[in-house]
């Protein structure tokens, strides 16, 4: 009797010893299973969280600072076109009105996204040295229009005065939107890295989940192989050990099928709990598959989300990537349309250059008209000096009739010269072109007198007899004439006033259209700096574009890992809600 107690004591506490055992194996793997699965739940909301406020507010802010480059860049733009044509009123008022405009945009927008910003973050110092630098160059601007004002608007000496004022507030945009990207890009890596770390960690806890449930059947199975050792040792017991020992051992063996089985990857089997120690072990294998079982659909779930999440970053990712290519097209499409403004400018120019030497060559056109007006001024004086004298002569001609002869002589000659400055006349008229079409009339108007001053030498001769009879008509015809010829020579004094007026009109149109020349190659240059930064753009936006293609690699890689913890999850039987 005394060995039958001492035996039940030492099977006691060898079941006792099972028992603590396998609670404490399954403490420590419910303890893995649930802290795995809250830090993945964790891990996995927070990336999610963060990937959406990257979409939705580091995306918008960085299509905001390119959209305030591009405000920039017109505000430069319409000063230019200040500068060039502003001595118009009403391109004046346009172009004015556009610039400052721009000007209230790119103010607005820096403010924006400065409040919006951590103080002391690199995107935030890189705005707030902008924004500074771009009021400073607000004020330069003013004084520069003031300055363009105050000198009849003079675009040339304005932009030699205020040349580049622009450019390190340009370049300070830049870093602004370079440093959006770099941040863009280091949380897109950050973010991908720790979702691997995550997707690691969780696989080593279920592979230590798994270590501790295969331990778990080991020391089952120690346990059977020392029991049944223990059994063949005490053969000799009574009958009642002998049935406790069938009992215990069928026990046993429901318990390995029930181990066996959740080794297979069957979790809804489920032991016969029974009196004894056997059955607190039974209710420990129990309540582990349960737990196990509840802790792999918790992971399940959690992996479902873990993959959600990876397509809809993926998804993010595809969208951000696309708007980085359309928004590079789209900067690779203002560059060039810039280059073609710059290179029409220069055409412009060209332009301006061939049209100030055709103005020059009017200028020397001019100066040669108003010489040859000159001369013929010159020539009608003669003409009128020698139409007086001949009127003279004709009154004499009636107190010295003894001379009449001499005198016919002598208007013989003066007919002769009058043709002969009549040709002169039409020649010069005809060098002098468009501008000595009345000169031409002017030339046969005097042709005609001349050749009525031949006509009535010839009938004086002819009617020599009756000549003291007419000279008082004759002298009246010679003050007529006289008359007429003074008139020519008002007339073309006149014209050669018109010859001077359009040689000044010349020098100034020479003068503008240098001015205009000088303004286009302001132009140029300042299109090609503006090139320039389109290029510095668009280099940031292939950086940003490259940054999404990694985010959008790593993002289907996250997917990959997903579906597979998935497909490795689904090989376990778990008990749905509500079963036993």
């Amino acid at each position: 009797m005394k060995s039958k107690t001492s035996t039940q004591t030492t099977n006691l506490a060898q079941e006792k010893a099972l028992g603590g055992g396998l609670y404490l194996l399954l403490g420590i793997s419910l303890a893995l299973g649930i802290g795995a699965a809250t830090f993945t739940l964790y891990q996995f909301r927070h990336a999610n969280q963060v990937y959406s406020r990257m979409i939705k507010e580091d995306v918008a802010r960085l299509d905001e600072a390119r959209r305030m480059q591009v405000n920039f860049q017109k505000q430069i733009f319409e000063w230019k076109n200040v500068l060039l044509h502003g001595h118009k009123s009403e391109d004046y008022l346009a172009y004015t009105k556009s610039f400052f405009a721009n000007e209230k945009a790119v103010k607005d927008a820096g403010v924006g996204l400065l409040k919006a910003e951590e103080p002391g973050s690199p995107v935030a110092e890189a705005l707030k040295k902008f924004t500074e630098a771009h009021r400073q160059v607000a004020e330069r601007y003013r004084q520069a229009l003031d300055f363009y004002n105050a000198h009849e608007q003079d675009g040339i000496a304005a932009d030699a005065t205020f040349e580049n004022i622009n450019r390190p507030p340009m370049l300070m945009l830049d870093e602004a939107v370079k440093a959006y990207s770099n941040r863009l890009i280091s949380e897109s890596a950050t973010q991908m890295d720790t979702a691997s770390k995550s997707q690691v960690f969780v696989i080593i806890i279920l592979l230590a989940v798994c270590g501790a449930g295969i331990l778990l059947f080991n020391y089952l199975a120690k346990f059977v192989r020392n029991f049944n050792a223990l059994i063949h040792s005490q053969l000799s017991a009574k009958a009642e050990i002998e049935t406790h020992n069938q009992r215990l051992q069928e026990q046993i063996r429901d318990l390995l099928r029930i181990v066996a089985d959740a080794s297979d990857g069957d979790l809804t089997v489920r032991a016969a709990v029974t009196e004894g120690a056997m059955g607190n072990v039974a209710d420990a294998v129990n309540l582990m598959l349960e737990n196990v079982g509840g802790l792999l659909k918790e992971v399940q779930a959690a992996a479902g989300r873990v993959a959600t999440s990876a397509n809809d970053i993926q998804i993010s990712s595809e969208q951000l990537s696309e708007g980085s290519v359309k928004q590079s097209g789209e900067i690779i499409n203002t560059t060039s349309a810039v280059q073609e403004m710059a290179a029409n400018i220069e055409s412009v120019s060209n332009n301006a250059a061939a049209a100030a030497e055709t103005a020059h060559r009017a200028r020397e056109a001019a100066e040669v008209g108003a010489k040859a007006v000159q001369q013929v001024m010159e020539g009608m004086d003669r003409i009128r000096q020698n139409v007086q004298a001949g009127a003279k002569k004709i009154k004499r001609l009636g107190e010295r009739s003894m001379e009449i002869s001499t005198i016919v002589n002598t208007i013989g000659q003066i007919s002769a010269q009058t043709d002969m400055l009549a040709l002169n006349a039409a020649i010069e008229a005809a060098r002098a072109g468009e501008n000595g079409r009345g000169f031409t009339v002017v030339a046969e108007e005097v042709r005609k007198l001349a050749e009525r001053t031949a006509a009535a030498t010839k009938e004086i001769e002819k009617l020599i007899a009756g000549i003291q009879a007419e000279t008082n008509e004759s002298v009246s015809v010679m003050e007529q004439q006289t008359a007429e010829v003074e008139a020519e020579s008002r007339v073309v004094e006149s014209t050669g006033g018109e010859l001077s007026r359009i040689h000044e009109s010349s020098i100034q149109s020479s003068e503008l259209i240098r001015e205009i020349d000088q303004a286009a190659k302001q132009q140029v240059r300042g299109a090609v700096g503006v090139v320039k930064a389109m290029e510095t753009v668009s280099a940031i936006a292939q950086q940003a574009q490259a940054g999404a293609s990694q985010t959008k690699l790593a993002t289907e890689s996250l997917a990959a890992l997903s579906s597979e913890l998935l497909e490795s999850l689904s090989k376990f039987k778990i008990a749905t809600n509500g079963s036993n």
